[in-house]
């Protein structure tokens, strides 16, 4: 539809600084206002309410400036110097106030208003004609726009109530022979309008199918119809976005596989755990739709004590993981309270630098747990006790983990110690099953399944300690700040 700027304005009849517009006397622009009306704008206090009393004063504070004084004083004929200043022509105005000069209007300007309005009628009369003329033309023009449209979306996109007119409504009244199965009203994305409109019509539903930018509006008469249409649209929707899944997921595959073909044959060693991988986890992917278009990451590097350390991206959560050949190891290293020489990140994504051997000292240290950093599902009884008692070295390719981070949403740092496995799938290390223990907002025993990419890390592991309890304290303390 053609924006409003371009009607025809209203003609304005100007003269010895009043005018008429629409048939309204003004100056510049400002009505009169009543004599008795300026005593209580300059006096509050003579109002016997006190809700009145701060009516007026607001009033006041909106209106006097200096076109409103201006526009007075010429109302009721009080002459003032062109050079006054808003100072000077207030006080002038509450003077006339006072002295009662503003009962009564002044012949003059009577006389002047009387034959402005008569001059204006015919001005008034032709802008009337040109008004219909361009509304008849704009009509016209809209008619044919709408006419040429070919979908409910176009129709709902051009004009609303136009669309509520051609489908359900006739003359403005509710008719339902008109559309009688519900309408999927798809590239029309102001929704809300629509549902607005569809509520103030009896018997008419509304509901929305699919998700984000390509979610639908669905309308019709019958409930049902309208709830299936719209189920119709998700489900179709839901089997898109599944298809764009799996073929990221493909694309990402796509780097695995060369890998593959490119590495060779070498027996189990730890160290050949390091380098990037793509994760795959359909509990976490399936269940926040908010994480459907991104790839979970694991980049293994270096760590100290013949174990491992690792940037992790899972969608929901996001951190640092230690990985190791037996869970005693892990224990001894993961305490709460680590100091940062005992878990710090590597020194950069291919750090190739020897081994550090663990001293004497340090081998001694960090053997008791502290309670709170035991992973819930230890807590809750989750079968891991008796193989965590025994301190048994791993399984043929078995490597454990753990991680602490924080979520993805609002960043809060989550400093409980989880823990799980990963089980390599060849001395290649290209590829593992992983299970968690414990999977924060997910649950138990959660699988997720690993894919090597390259053998250099793709980023740098936070230091452990930055999940600390100690950090998570010090965040949540800083947020009330």
């Amino acid at each position: 539809m053609a924006e409003a700027s371009n009607r025809p304005e209203p003609a304005v009849l100007k003269r010895e600084g009043f005018q008429v517009c629409q048939g309204i006397f003004t100056v510049s622009g400002v009505d009169r206002v009543e004599g008795s009306r300026l005593k209580e704008l300059f006096d509050p206090e003579s109002l016997r309410l006190k809700r009145d009393q701060k009516a007026a004063r607001e009033s006041a504070k909106e209106l006097f400036k200096k076109d409103f004084f201006v526009a007075q004083l010429k109302h009721y004929g009080i002459g003032f110097a062109s050079t006054a200043n808003v100072s000077q022509l207030r006080d002038l105005l509450e003077r006339a106030v006072r002295e009662n000069r503003c009962e009564c209007i002044p012949v003059s300007v009577r006389l002047l208003e009387k034959s402005m309005r008569r001059d204006y009628e015919p001005l008034q009369q032709a802008w009337e004609r040109e008004v219909r003329a361009y509304d008849a033309k704009q009509k016209h023009q809209d008619d044919d726009k709408f006419a040429k449209c070919t979908t409910p979306g176009q129709r709902a996109s051009m004009d609303l109530h136009r669309f509520m007119e051609y489908y359900f409504l006739t003359d403005g009244q509710p008719d339902q022979a008109k559309t009688t199965k519900p309408l999927a009203v798809h590239g029309f994305h102001n929704r809300a309008s629509l549902h607005i409109i569809a509520e103030r019509v009896s018997g008419l539903h509304t509901l929305s199918g699919g998700t984000g930018m390509d979610r639908t509006l669905c309308i019709g008469w019958h409930l049902g119809a309208v709830r299936s249409l719209a189920e119709g649209i998700s489900a179709k929707a839901a089997k898109i976005r599944k298809q764009q899944q799996d073929s990221k997921w493909e694309n990402a595959m796509e780097a695995h596989r060369q890998y593959v073909k490119q590495s060779q044959d070498p027996s189990f060693d730890l160290q050949r755990c390091r380098g990037s991988y793509i994760v795959q986890c359909l509990p976490v992917s399936n269940g926040w739709s908010e994480t459907r278009d991104s790839t979970f990451t694991l980049d293994v590097c270096r760590g100290t004590k013949g174990t491992l350390i690792a940037d992790y991206q899972f969608g929901i959560i996001e951190g640092t993981m230690l990985l190791g050949l037996s869970d005693e190891v892990l224990d001894n290293i993961a305490e709460p309270e680590s100091h940062s020489d005992s878990a710090s990140g590597c020194g950069s994504p291919d750090d190739d630098d020897e081994e550090e051997e663990p001293d004497q000292d340090q081998k001694g240290k960090g053997k008791k747990r502290l309670a709170k950093a035991v992973s819930k599902e230890k807590a809750d009884g989750a079968g891991r006790g008796a193989k965590r008692g025994k301190m048994m070295p791993s399984l043929s390719r078995r490597v454990y983990y753990r991680l602490r981070g924080r979520e993805t949403g609002e960043g809060q740092i989550l400093p409980d110690i989880e823990s799980g496995h990963l089980d390599f799938m060849s001395d290649r290390c290209a590829k593992f099953e992983g299970l968690a223990d414990y999977f924060p907002y997910v649950g138990k025993n959660v699988e997720f399944r690993g894919f090597k990419v390259s053998d250099k890390p793709r980023k740098k592991a936070d230091d452990w300690d930055a999940f600390s309890y100690q950090a998570y304290e010090y965040a949540r303390k800083a947020r009330w700040r």
